[in-house]
């Protein structure tokens, strides 16, 4: 399991900071909502909290059973999905998610069937993803994050293009295969999609 800690973060873009003095505790098992309007910095937190991104200022640690973690070693532990985080859209189904489990080891030995029903796609197992509605990429970027064997999810508005009975699935995906995992959702305070978390961050835009 991996702890965070996130010590005076702050990161800009050119002269405009996006964050700052950021101080905030991640647990192993926490479960923890960011929670902010479009441009108060949810994302960029996200991407530092990944290692996708460097802060301008402050310090990020990781840590796994005590052990400092190096920053190239932390996507092992982490699975991201998030809008803006793109598909290889040539891919079948199958390949897509062939392709993630030569990356990611999948919770309790799942395989490509398994995970093609849990994700309730069987009708496209061998559709291009170029041929997949937004509601179903979306579906398939949640699946690959919630099911790999990791210890810490990031989830950027996850509810993101998804239809009712998508948004119910997303629930039920999480409450299945989230037990003993680690959190952090980021939402514009949509409440469906964070009401599982029990620790809250606010940001604001500067």
């Amino acid at each position: 399991m991996v702890d965070i800690s996130l010590q005076n973060i702050g990161k800009k873009f050119r002269k405009n900071w996006v964050l700052k003095d950021i101080n905030l505790e991640i647990k192993k098992g926490s479960r923890t909502a960011v929670l902010g309007p479009n441009g108060s910095g949810k994302s960029t937190l996200l991407q530092i909290i990944s290692s996708m991104t460097l802060p301008t200022e402050g310090k990020i640690t990781h840590y796994r059973n005590g052990e400092k973690l190096e920053g190239d070693s932390v996507y092992k532990y982490i699975s991201y999905a998030a809008p803006y985080l793109e598909l290889l859209e040539t891919l079948t189904l199958m390949e897509s998610i062939d392709l993630h489990g030569k990356f990611k080891a999948w919770s309790g030995g799942l395989d490509t069937e398994r995970i093609i029903d849990l994700l309730e796609l069987n009708k496209q197992r061998n559709q291009q993803l170029t041929e997949f509605s937004s509601g179903m990429k979306q579906r398939l970027k949640l699946g690959l994050t919630l099911l790999s064997d990791v210890s810490l999810v990031l989830l950027d508005e996850p509810l993101t293009n998804l239809d009712e009975k998508g948004r119910l699935w997303y629930r039920d995906m999480i409450e299945e295969f989230g037990k003993e995992k680690t959190f952090v959702v980021c939402s514009n305070h949509q409440e469906e999609e964070y009401d599982f978390c029990e620790g809250m961050l606010s940001l604001q835009a500067i």
